[in-house]
């Protein structure tokens, strides 16, 4: 108690969700990007603004939104710690 921690810096959790984007990024296959870049059943006027959406949203909103739950996961485990100490 009140002593330094990894996982409560911002850093980690960073570290953390880029390494699970790289592993996501990496383990799709042609269909996963497939519908990602140039989604089925969507009409052909709106796919290209639409694959632009879903890259922004796979490459970094996903990612971003990780690491804030993670950090604010782990923040308030310690709090919840630290009260009950």
């Amino acid at each position: 108690p009140f002593g330094f921690n990894v996982t409560g810096q911002i850093a980690v959790t960073a570290a953390l969700a880029v390494i699970t984007l790289v592993i996501y990024v990496f383990s799709g296959n042609k269909h996963f990007w497939g519908h990602i870049l140039w989604m089925p059943g969507i009409p052909y006027v709106f796919r290209p603004l639409l694959g632009i959406i879903e890259l922004i949203g796979t490459l970094v909103i996903k990612p971003f939104s990780l690491l804030v739950r993670l950090f604010a996961n782990i923040t308030a485990g310690h709090t919840v710690v630290m009260s009950l100490v």
